[in-house]
């Protein structure tokens, strides 16, 4: 099917969500992946994974209708456009997967299910100045932006030394005040802490969050 939505939080920026309807043969065969990309899928041995990661290609795909070349990724796992100039980051949860491109800087994006999960392993991602901002209404929500948030921008920048809970920081936000936001947040890596926009939006019981 083609994309469920597009967003645009930010000028140079295009995100769409994915909704995962299709068998994994229906999605392969609407995509043109790379040989190494190919062989990576024929790993996979679970259907939905395959779904997943075939979903969120096609969510690209539909964005820049269709890709101008194959997707690869670094060393690091970090999907990239070679020879373009595209930023982009891929995330799937549930029935869903969702895609973004920036054209002026590195982006990050991030779905996630909101489930009471998240709030037995708050304390892993969380630094004590984010716990003490949650508020009991709204805990879920409030846990899986701070989530989603690190998760997207730690697939920003592809570093895997950096740790969630210590070296990204989530900045205070009012949740209550309205359903789509932005925000900042802060990653540190070298000793150095750099600046960052967040947006995010609770849509359908997920929670979406783009940073850049």
């Amino acid at each position: 099917m083609p994309l469920l939505r597009e967003i645009c939080p930010s000028p140079g920026i295009r995100a769409g969500i994915w909704h995962i309807t299709e068998t994994p043969d229906e999605l392969f065969s609407g995509l043109t992946p790379g040989k190494a990309e190919v062989a990576l899928y024929h790993t996979f041995r679970n259907e939905q994974r395959k779904r997943h990661w075939l979903g969120a290609r096609a969510a690209l795909s539909a964005l820049l209708s269709p890709l101008p070349s194959a997707l690869e990724t670094d060393a690091n796992g970090k999907p990239f456009l070679p020879g373009r100039t595209h930023y982009v980051s891929l995330s799937h949860a549930g029935d869903y997967a969702v895609a973004v491109v920036g054209h002026d800087g590195p982006v990050g994006i991030d779905i996630e299910k909101i489930s009471p999960r998240i709030d037995r392993v708050k304390d892993r991602f969380l630094l004590p100045d984010e716990l003490n901002a949650l508020e009991q209404e709204n805990r879920l929500e409030q846990l899986s932006l701070y989530w989603g948030a690190k998760e997207a921008l730690y697939k920003l920048r592809g570093n895997p030394g950096v740790d969630l809970r210590n070296d990204l920081y989530v900045g205070r936000f009012d949740y209550l005040c309205k359903s789509v936001q932005t925000g900042h947040a802060r990653l540190r890596e070298d000793g150095c802490w750099r600046d960052y926009t967040i947006w995010w939006e609770e849509w359908n019981g997920y929670m979406i969050v783009i940073a850049w």
